[in-house]
């Protein structure tokens, strides 16, 4: 089985705003401070994300897109945690004009499941 956690980081959003962003979002949507890590305000989403990379980062952005302005301006990464039980996948990613409209770089990292 895959599971897919994808979250947004605003690497340049400045710290003091924090608090406009959370007001800004969408309700099934958080911001968590990750400043201290260097990687700025992140954004989850509340709901769970499909298991193929593809829609997962389809469905996280949906709900953004009236946000987009804001989000190109502070340096995104959407950054996709894969967990499987082998540790070996294979992604295709056609969502690669949305990213673009967003102006974010992809980050994909994979850990063995706990299952």
């Amino acid at each position: 089985m895959i599971e897919i956690d994808v979250e947004l980081a605003l690497l340049d959003f400045p710290q003091d705003d924090f608090a406009e962003l959370t007001e800004k979002l969408p309700a099934s949507y958080i911001v968590e401070d990750k400043y201290k890590l260097g990687w700025g305000a992140v954004i989850r989403q509340l709901k769970t994300s499909p298991s193929v990379i593809d829609d997962a980062i389809c469905v996280f952005l949906k709900d953004l897109e009236q946000m987009k302005k804001l989000i190109r301006r502070y340096n995104g990464i959407i950054r996709i945690a894969v967990y499987h039980d082998t540790v070996t996948f294979t992604c295709r990613l056609s969502s690669i004009e949305l990213l673009e409209k967003f102006s974010l770089e992809v980050e994909i990292s994979a850990y063995p499941s706990e299952e």
